[in-house]
């Protein structure tokens, strides 16, 4: 599976009326998550941190608010440690590219990558090494 950069403001996700659930997830463990987030057919967001750990964001519509919930409560007895924003919450951002979780966690925003298409994924297929904002999980 490859990620390819994406120019996304996090802090403004996190203080907008967009369900969104987070969740830390690295290695196998990430990809193994952004493959059920994708098979639930929500957009994909992974953010990597200043202190080089991943979160994996699932990003919902305003209509799938109560899916979203259920999902991520799926996803908890799966061992992931969700944190869910409904459309009425918003995340205290200190700063313009740090966001602080319920529990007083702030995560700073490094880099922010999304899903590449099948058709990024055929064209670079076998390609080493990838092109610069591509990432292989």
């Amino acid at each position: 599976m490859l990620l390819q950069r994406l120019e996304y403001n996090v802090t403004k996700l996190v203080n907008s009326d967009v369900p969104v659930a987070i969740c830390p997830a690295n290695g196998e463990r990430l990809k193994n998550l952004v493959l059920q987030v994708q098979k639930a057919r929500y957009g994909v967001l992974v953010v990597q941190t200043a202190g080089h750990d991943d979160y994996v964001f699932a990003i919902a519509t305003r209509k799938q608010q109560g899916k979203l919930v259920g999902d991520a409560r799926k996803w908890k007895n799966q061992g992931y440690r969700f944190v869910v924003k409904r459309r009425d919450e918003q995340f205290l951002t200190p700063r313009p590219d740090v966001f602080a979780l319920p529990d007083g966690q702030e995560i700073e925003t490094l880099k922010t990558h999304t899903v590449a298409s099948v058709f990024t994924h055929r064209v670079l297929l076998g390609r080493k090494p990838l092109p610069a904002g591509y990432v292989q999980l």
